[in-house]
């Protein structure tokens, strides 16, 4: 699946994986998928459209900016059925493959940033299976990566904020999108806030 929205984007979000929504989403109808769209050869497949999708969809809303200026797409473009996430080896061919030319393709010149949904994101992007999202969450990502020519940042994937999981994450998620709306000071690199004795979270990957 690939990614969907403006070329010269206010925003770009990197989810996961598609979902089985999303793998049945058809882009042109704008609804799920059905006979006509597949006889019509439609465009099938956007990002972030299921439940999950929906919460990152109001969050931006929340933050004052327009859904239809943010381009979506997600790490691995390839669903799971149902198992989970997909795993580092499924994230970094897809990466190599497709995410890189993906966002080279796009024109940066009025982005905000490019952030990362969960840890699936943050591990493929960083090309590290053992980072978590609490201690990637905001910081200045672009010390690891030349990924992208705008602020990298990671948050809280909108499936954690799901009414049965922890809807409370919902608030963290608006908060982190509206930090990037705004100019920061400049962000503590991570490899300071850890001693020499801790566990250092971007050493080689795995």
């Amino acid at each position: 699946m690939s990614g969907f929205g403006p070329k010269s984007p206010e925003l770009v979000l990197i989810g996961e994986a598609p979902a089985k929504t999303e793998d049945d989403w058809c882009i042109n109808c704008q609804r799920p998928l059905a006979k006509s769209c597949l006889d019509n050869l439609h465009a099938i497949g956007q990002p972030l459209v299921g439940q999950a999708g929906q919460i990152i969809r109001q969050a931006l809303r929340d933050v004052g900016i327009d859904e239809n200026l943010v381009y979506m797409t997600n790490v691995a473009k390839c669903g799971t059925g149902g198992s989970g996430n997909p795993n580092m080896l499924q994230v970094r061919k897809c990466v190599g493959a497709y995410l890189l030319d993906e966002l080279a393709s796009l024109d940066y010149s009025r982005c905000k940033g490019v952030v990362l949904l969960g840890e699936t994101a943050v591990r493929g992007v960083l090309n590290n299976g053992t980072l978590k999202i609490r201690d990637a969450r905001l910081r200045d990502l672009n010390l690891y990566t030349d990924i992208v020519p705008v602020p990298l940042r990671a948050v809280y994937h909108p499936a954690a904020a799901l009414p049965h999981r922890n809807p409370g994450l919902y608030h963290e998620i608006v908060d982190d999108l509206r930090a990037l709306t705004k100019p920061r000071d400049s962000v503590k690199p991570v490899r300071e806030i850890y001693s020499t004795s801790s566990l250092d979270i971007f050493s080689e990957a795995d």
